[in-house]
């Protein structure tokens, strides 16, 4: 696999956290210009992850019957036209709406990159390259808080956050369209759309592929629940101003890269299912050190090391969980990864839903939400996947 199509592939995966980590510093002006509080604008994170999560399943069978190109332009399209939408939204009603639209086209890079990945890797490979893919990827959480900060304060509005991801877009849609390949070969299966519901079903009664969508959704939902709640912990709680926020933010994203590069080290030296109930044991023992630092109401920078070690677990387990479940069926490559993530963005997207429901002003909830999530992978790990060995 070249660079270039490493490159692309990344931008791709980017799309959820660019339309996600951008605005987070512009909620305090959102809930200004929209005469409501924070608790409200949250509702279009909300709404942004349930799309995701609901969108992914409808690109599977059309990847594995159209090719991967056709559905992905097609996505991005819908992306970019509902970017512009959010950018114009003059009410809160059409903004959450417009991020409904637009995750629904952001989700088509997500699913079709990983099933690019499948097209050309074999399965040891695919696990390496998914490390690749977060490490660039990984640049985007990083970065996109601070460019969201520095565009709210240049421009004073938050509708800049938007017309950022509109560019984006258009940038992303034209090197898609002029060096991406179609990588699903000629001779492939190309099942029936119509034939979508059995494929699915075909899919869920392999037990470890579900497994292993069930894991990474639980170590997906650790990082969707620290991003609902971080704004509310170190901006309204430990009152941080949105730069510092950004930076913060930063850091557990450079924390997610470095991890990411060293799974590549790791993988040289043993297979994935040799790292993946270990490193979940690091995650449990993170969000535990993290629930007694908010016990002993400890400054801001004791709250910060239990949380960078804990996003640094998931550079490591996310690339590996994804080729494990990728390996069970490469027949079916496009349906495998839209089921995956779907699966994997609804538990995510019920569990940060959960966390604020259940928050109290305190960080208990997110620290508690976060061990209980890491405990769900390992048992899940040790009940149904540990005897398995994949040699990848």
């Amino acid at each position: 696999m070249t660079l270039r199509i490493i490159l692309i592939l990344a931008s791709l995966n980017a799309f959820g956290p660019i339309a996600i980590d951008l605005y987070l510093p512009s909620f305090t002006s959102m809930a200004e210009e929209f005469n409501t509080t924070s608790d409200k604008i949250q509702l279009s994170l909300s709404v942004y992850l349930i799309g995701l999560a609901a969108g992914q399943i409808l690109y599977g069978p059309l990847t594995d019957k159209l090719g991967r190109k056709i559905p992905l332009l097609f996505g991005l399209c819908i992306f970019m036209l509902a970017s512009l939408g959010c950018a114009l939204a003059t009410s809160l009603e059409w903004l959450i709406a417009l991020r409904v639209l637009q995750a629904l086209g952001g989700c088509a890079g997500m699913v079709i990159s990983r099933a690019v990945v499948r097209d050309l890797c074999d399965p040891k490979i695919a696990a390496k390259v998914f490390s690749q893919l977060m490490l660039v990827s990984g640049i985007t959480p990083m970065i996109a808080p601070l460019i969201g900060s520095w565009l709210l304060q240049y421009y004073e509005t938050w509708h800049a956050s938007f017309y950022f991801c509109f560019i984006f877009a258009v940038i992303i849609i034209t090197t898609t369209f002029c060096w991406l390949p179609e990588t699903l070969h000629p001779n492939a299966p190309r099942p029936p759309i119509s034939t979508a519901m059995k494929q699915y079903k075909a899919l869920f009664k392999k037990y470890q592929f579900i497994s292993f969508s069930f894991v990474g959704g639980f170590v997906l939902a650790g990082l969707f629940i620290y991003i609902g709640s971080s704004h509310f912990i170190f901006v309204e709680l430990y009152e941080l101003t949105n730069t510092q926020y950004a930076w913060l933010f930063a850091l557990n994203s450079l924390s997610i890269m470095l991890s990411a590069q060293l799974n590549y080290i790791l993988l040289a030296k043993h297979p994935s299912m040799f790292w993946i109930p270990k490193i979940l044991w690091i995650s449990v023992s993170a969000a535990l050190l993290l629930i007694l630092a908010s016990y002993f109401k400890a400054p801001v920078w004791l709250m910060v090391i239990p949380i960078i070690i804990f996003m640094g677990t998931i550079g490591i387990l996310l690339p590996n969980i994804t080729a494990c479940a990728m390996s069970i069926d490469a027949r079916q490559a496009g349906s495998a990864s839209a089921l995956m993530g779907t699966l994997q963005f609804a538990i995510a997207a019920s569990l940060s839903g959960l966390t604020a429901w259940l928050q109290n002003g305190t960080i208990y909830p997110t620290a508690v939400m976060l061990c209980l999530c890491a405990s769900t992978g390992i048992a899940i790990t040790y009940l149904f996947t540990k005897h398995l060995q994949y040699k990848i």
